[in-house]
């Protein structure tokens, strides 16, 4: 394999490795957001049955 083809791969798993790693963090976003959502309706189901 030439130098122009290994440089060329390893960009390719460069950006790869970016889009997953970009991934993992919209994905931890996405269940931190859930787990708000989960507490923010167990509060109020509380509050609702406090009265």
């Amino acid at each position: 394999m030439s130098r122009k083809e290994t440089q060329h791969l390893l960009a390719a798993l460069e950006d790869n490795i970016a889009l997953v790693t970009g991934m993992k963090e919209r994905i931890t976003v996405l269940s931190d957001m859930k787990t708000t959502m989960i507490y923010a309706q167990k509060n109020s189901d509380l509050r609702l049955h406090e009265y």
